[in-house]
């Protein structure tokens, strides 16, 4: 299985759709994505996504099957200057500092967090639901690696989402800690980032193959942002 996570085009954050910039970006994402016959499109719902699906969608006349997990991370911590900010933007020397290392798996309970439980369950949302998607193609879970079932897929699918739940998605996949998922990668509005899960003696490691590409921009002359 080869799987294609792509990030939105350029926003209109306030309205949830694209820009002029970002129908650009779109479609000349969806007029290099057309040499990799793509099999099936997923989105997250939100307006941005969905838009920028829409360039593939409707040059391949296939329907674009809406993931409600993968919307934008929406958990907002304090920014230190009065103000919040989302848990994936915090500063990243505090994410990576001793005292956030110190708590491994209970990193959401640092006070930096403005509620535990909803820290938690933000990143929890997108495990479950990658977990149920890599399983709907025969996937399964399994420690740090993931059982295949009657050989996997040999499909290619598109995801469109957002640049913090892809951080979330990387992690899961790699099975890095979350604070190191958090600071270590980064991807461009519509970058995309190639993953492929083979099968080898009944299991599957993702195998990150491109992360964030955009020579599909650079290519047209089209602004990265």
């Amino acid at each position: 299985m080869n799987l294609y996570i792509v990030r939105h085009g350029n926003p209109d954050y306030v309205n949830d759709r694209l820009t002029e910039l970002g129908h650009r970006q779109a479609e000349a994402c969806a007029e290099d994505m057309l040499g990799l016959e793509i099999d099936d499109i997923y989105a997250s719902p939100y307006g941005r996504a969905q838009e920028t699906a829409a360039h593939l969608a409707n040059k391949l006349s296939k329907p674009i099957v809406t993931l409600p997990w993968a919307h934008e991370v929406e958990h907002y911590s304090d920014n230190g200057r009065g103000g919040v900010t989302m848990g994936i933007m915090m500063d990243p020397t505090l994410l990576r500092s001793p005292e956030m290392e110190a708590l491994g798996d209970k990193w959401a309970s640092h006070p930096a967090f403005r509620d535990e439980a909803s820290a938690r369950f933000m990143v929890d949302e997108v495990y479950d639901g990658m977990r149920e998607f890599l399983a709907s193609y025969g996937y399964i879970e399994d420690g740090k690696r993931f059982r295949v079932v009657d050989g996997g897929s040999e499909k290619n699918v598109a995801l469109y989402c957002h640049a913090g739940v892809f951080l979330i998605m990387a992690e899961y996949l790699l099975r890095l800690p979350t604070m190191t998922g958090w600071t270590s990668f980064f991807t461009w509005q519509t970058g995309i980032t190639w993953v492929h899960l083979n099968e080898s003696g009944g299991y599957s490691v993702p195998r990150f193959y491109t992360m964030g590409k955009t020579d599909h921009l650079s290519k047209r002359g089209i602004d990265i942002t």
